[in-house]
């Protein structure tokens, strides 16, 4: 005898089930939810600042870039 009826699911299938439309759903969220908050926040509170970009520094503090870049360039 099955643990489960045929017309029921396992546990863990509805947990996944759940999960991968939760995955779906997220952006749309997001989007519903920024809305929400642009309708009751000033807009100063959505101006950004340009920010630097920090990729070139972060890879010299990891040792990705330097002497080695010109050599890797050049085809050396």
């Amino acid at each position: 005898m099955p643990y489960f009826d045929e017309d029921e699911q396992n546990p863990l299938a509805q947990l996944e089930e759940q999960a991968f439309h939760a995955y779906r759903e997220w952006p749309i969220y997001l989007k519903l939810r920024l809305r929400h908050l642009k309708q009751h926040l000033p807009r100063e509170a959505f101006r950004r600042e340009k920010q630097q970009d920090n990729t070139k520094t972060l890879l010299e503090d990891y040792g990705f870039a330097g002497s080695d870049d010109q050599d890797t360039a050049t085809g050396d």
